[in-house]
């Protein structure tokens, strides 16, 4: 056993020293000539800087005790030479190395538009001038002094953006990196603002020239002003083009050449932040669409209406636009945008949501033709409530769906009409008298040449009253009806203190009610035969508020704060919910009692 460990000893000391010290990771270099000496920085994504190792000369391999964090970038620092920074993951993984080059210097004469901390440190990226690639990811560090700021590129020809957080951006086009002579960039004026990035590509290029761009504010923000009028600018050679100093907003970014559509995006602009748009503004051709419809016209005779639903992504409408089709069913529309993602409704001339594509499709740049076929197909059937025929408003397909058919049902619980189609439906109930509001499902079935359905609510009731903290009724309030472990709420107005809910499925249900400045409730509630009646007592609201700020301490515009669900009401983080103003504040109600709260934020372009 010994002589075995005396002979396996050697190999195992020898693979330990060829792996290098344990915890290190090893830096793959090309140093390009280079023998000085040499250190690298770990600098996190954000600028801040972290660890420093120094080596007394540039070797092909660099270990690094201990191993720089995950995440994070690796800068070198080294006279006259430059690298483009490489991840930490990289260089653990062997993917990439470390490429010396010579560097020169970059400075500028520093003006401030207001007194800040000095030294301070600024940041540049750095792109090929002659690409059309968007920014590097990574940015170079730039001290600013009293009077200066400097900082190093590698040799070429290089497009500049250096950056002061909270300042605006300043660009710096086609600038010569020769070595041996330093890059003199003039007066950088440091001024505190926003700056908004972007760019704007153009299909099929025939007009000649160079985008017009205009950035137009949005409605105020929540407990803010509206951010500026709007303004323009003209892109540059390669379609970038930027706005500095605005004020925190939500902005509308379009742009024109000639007879070409733009695409509409919006944006949301934190304060003295540099915000990059992440889709480009785009520029086409217009082109038309044509869609047949068959039967031509709607139930009643009269014109179909179709809406076409312009979408930025899957979930966001970006644009929306309707109109009636001719007589013989055929509706056309030109100027639209090509490349974009469309999706058709079709609504009877009452306003009936008939028909809806469930999935957006793209236009092409020839324009498109779709041919939809809205069914038709007469109903009848009857509503009880219990034993009892109702008298009901009934929106087959839901009230806020895409597909949404109202019918009603007369004082004998009996209706008749037309529905796209048979089968499976929801349905929501809605009866003042007495006070039923339910959704269910049914089978429309085919009986000879009708359809025929019957729609039986269960005939359960819960009452209660809405009192004052002295226990005096409330003359108006709004009540809302929430079924445990379910989304679904109803409310409603009721007057005189007192309230009766009927036509409702047996189980538990939390109720709460609500008036100018005062909350009652959740109570949970049984809805069923002896139920006991519940008093929802109401209780000066009160409100939470807060500030969202940067790790500089700047207020972050137009972030989402959720106040999260509660033990006792646990759907309630869905509903309430605020936006922070320019300076960053929101408000947010409390129920009465409440001694803590969780929040979750979600600031634009930021991590939540």
């Amino acid at each position: 056993m010994r002589t075995m460990l005396r002979r396996a000893l050697p190999r195992v000391l020898g693979a330990l020293i060829a792996a290098g010290p344990l915890g290190a990771t090893e830096v793959a270099v090309d140093c390009g000539g280079y023998s000085g000496p040499i250190a690298l920085v770990e600098r996190a994504a954000t600028g801040e800087r972290g660890r420093e190792w120094r080596f007394p000369r540039c070797e092909a391999a660099l270990p690094l005790t201990p191993e720089p964090g995950e995440g994070a970038l690796l800068h070198l620092d080294a006279a006259g030479r430059w690298a483009e920074p490489i991840a930490s993951s990289e260089a653990r993984s062997g993917g990439s190395r470390l490429v010396v080059r010579p560097a020169v210097e970059v400075r500028g004469k520093a003006r401030f538009a207001r007194r800040i901390p000095l030294p301070a440190e600024a940041f540049l990226r750095i792109r090929d001038a002659a690409e059309t690639a968007e920014w590097k990811g990574w940015r170079v560090p730039c001290p600013v002094e009293p009077e200066t700021v400097s900082c190093s590129v590698p040799q070429g020809r290089w497009d500049l953006a250096l950056r002061l957080p909270g300042h605006v951006t300043r660009f710096y086009f086609g600038v010569e990196a020769v070595p041996g002579k330093a890059v003199d960039l003039g007066r950088v004026e440091f001024t505190p603002g926003a700056t908004l990035v972007g760019r704007v590509v153009v299909e099929g290029r025939t007009e000649g020239g160079r985008p017009a761009v205009t950035l137009a504010p949005l409605s105020p923000l929540e407990g803010g002003r509206v951010a500026l009028g709007t303004v323009s600018t003209t892109a540059g050679e390669k379609g970038d083009f930027h706005f500095d100093g605005l004020r925190p907003g939500e902005y509308r970014v379009t742009a024109q050449l000639g007879a070409l559509l733009s695409s509409r995006p919006a944006v949301v602009v934190p304060e003295g932040m540099e915000v990059t748009m992440k889709e480009a503004v785009v520029l086409s051709r217009p082109v038309g669409l044509r869609v047949n419809l068959s039967p031509p016209r709607d139930p009643s005779g009269k014109p179909w209406t179709v809406v076409l639903i312009a979408h930025r992504n899957d979930r966001e409408i970006e644009d929306m636009v309707e109109g009636a089709a001719d007589l013989s069913g055929v509706w056309l529309r030109e100027g639209l945008r090509s490349g974009v993602s469309y999706r058709l409704q079709v609504r009877t001339a009452e306003g009936a949501r008939w028909w809806s594509e469930e999935e957006p499709w793209v236009l092409g740049p020839e324009g498109g033709l779709r041919n939809v076929e809205p069914g038709f197909e007469e109903v009848r059937g009857r509503v009880v409530l219990g034993k009892t025929p109702l008298a009901a408003k009934l929106v087959f397909g839901g009230e806020f769906k895409s597909v949404s058919v109202p019918l009603r049902s007369g004082e004998h619980g009996t209706f008749e009409g037309v529905l796209p189609r048979l089968g499976k439906w929801t349905v929501a109930v809605d009866s003042a008298h007495p006070t039923v509001k339910r959704k269910l499902d049914v089978d429309v079935a085919r009986d000879g040449e009708r359809g025929w359905v019957e729609i039986r609510l269960t005939n359960r009731n819960l009452q209660g009253r809405v009192v004052d903290e002295d226990g005096r009724l409330v003359p108006r309030a709004l009540v809302t009806l929430q079924a445990k472990n379910s989304l679904d709420r109803n409310s409603r107005w009721i007057d005189g203190g007192a309230f009766e809910w009927e036509g409702l499925e047996p189980g538990r249900y939390l109720v709460t009610a609500a008036t100018a400045g005062r909350q009652g409730g959740p109570v949970e509630a049984e809805a069923g035969e002896g139920a006991v009646p519940v008093d929802i007592v109401l209780r000066r609201e009160r409100t939470l508020k807060g500030r969202v700020v940067t790790g500089q301490g700047v207020g972050v515009v137009g972030a989402l704060v959720r106040r999260l669900a509660s033990a006792d009401f646990p759907r309630e983080g869905l509903y309430v919910k605020a936006r922070t103003d320019e300076e960053g504040r929101f408000q947010l109600p409390l129920r009465p009692g409440a001694v803590d709260a969780c929040l979750a934020v979600f600031p634009p372009g930021m991590g939540a």
